[in-house]
């Protein structure tokens, strides 16, 4: 699913659980910080692997959220290649549905 802003998020998260986070740094009404703060300091969500998304990833930034619990930090323009990399090693291909 995709949110707007991070409140849409947490209310997203209530109704339906994540197996992954893309998060980006700048949000609408908050960061990124904030939230990658906030769900690691849930019980709900603070197992959820988290891969962050920016403009402007550098060694400390990426060292600073990989403190706070952050599994990987994507540079933008993305490449979807990498996308597809890190969501597989974090929680594994997609298993298509049953028929």
């Amino acid at each position: 699913m995709t949110v707007a802003n991070w409140g849409d998020g947490l209310e997203a998260l209530g109704k339906r659980p994540a197996d992954l986070i893309l998060l980006d740094l700048i949000l609408p009404g908050d960061t990124g910080w904030t939230a990658a703060e906030e769900l690691r300091g849930d019980a709900t969500t603070a197992s959820i692997p988290i891969i962050i998304v920016s403009a402007h990833v550098v060694p400390q930034l990426d060292s600073r959220l990989r403190n706070l619990g952050v599994e990987c930090c994507l540079e933008k323009p993305l490449d979807p290649d990498d996308i597809v990399t890190q969501v597989n090693r974090l929680i594994g291909p997609a298993t298509p549905a049953p028929d």
